[in-house]
């Protein structure tokens, strides 16, 4: 006589899933994916000329807040990065609230054409570097911008100045910088991604059968 119980089938144990060279692959496309991504954003609002803070040279003084580190100011018009003769500012600066906080300035006043003065020319920014600054406290700090001479004053309005970190101002926040944090990345997740696709292993194993 048959019971309930034994019409049940009997369980047959799941093989616990393998993870698969394809499956290794996709994550890692994946990693560097996200890692394009994050490299994009750290690159456009950090980074390149995009992510400078700036205020008109006309403005004179501006108060900024900043992290402890080392910076480098710009000044931006047309030809900038390419002129011959001496910066149109000077800079100096203090600290705002805080007698222990220390701003070093060196001034930069070769010209933009020498090899230690950063300079960029990138979409619609053409700057050149004329100070480096040091700081060693979190906190508000005043920049002020001079015209260097009497002369060039009247022309400040067409003059704008850009605090960047210092990373900026070297390759990093060049477009070669974006291909080393972005687009390198990004060809090579896009390239695992398509040879781990479902299929791809049997279209290559299918075309060597063809050829044998």
């Amino acid at each position: 006589m048959l019971t309930p119980g034994s019409l049940t089938p009997p369980l047959v144990p799941v093989p616990p899933r393998r993870w698969t060279r394809a499956r290794t692959t996709r994550w890692a496309a994946a990693l560097l994916v996200a890692t394009a991504i994050v490299g994009l954003v750290v690159w456009v609002a950090g980074l390149a000329p995009t992510g400078h803070e700036r205020f008109t040279a006309s403005e004179s003084n501006r108060r900024v807040t900043l992290d402890a580190g080392s910076y480098v100011i710009f000044e931006e018009y047309d030809g900038a990065s390419e002129g011959l003769g001496p910066p149109r500012l000077s800079v100096s600066g203090f600290a705002v609230g805080s007698s222990e906080a220390e701003m070093r300035i060196e001034a930069l006043d070769e010209p933009a054409t020498s090899p230690e003065v950063p300079t960029y020319r990138w979409w619609r920014y053409d700057g050149r570097a004329v100070a480096r600054v040091w700081i060693d406290q979190d906190g508000d700090y005043i920049v002020r911008v001079r015209p260097i001479s009497d002369s060039r004053s009247n022309g400040m309005d067409t003059v704008t100045v850009a605090v960047a970190r210092s990373a900026g101002a070297t390759w990093w926040g060049s477009p070669t910088g974006a291909l080393v944090l972005v687009a390198a990345p990004l060809l090579i997740g896009g390239g695992l991604l398509l040879v781990s696709r479902p299929g791809a292993s049997r279209s290559r194993s299918g075309s060597v059968g063809d050829h044998g």
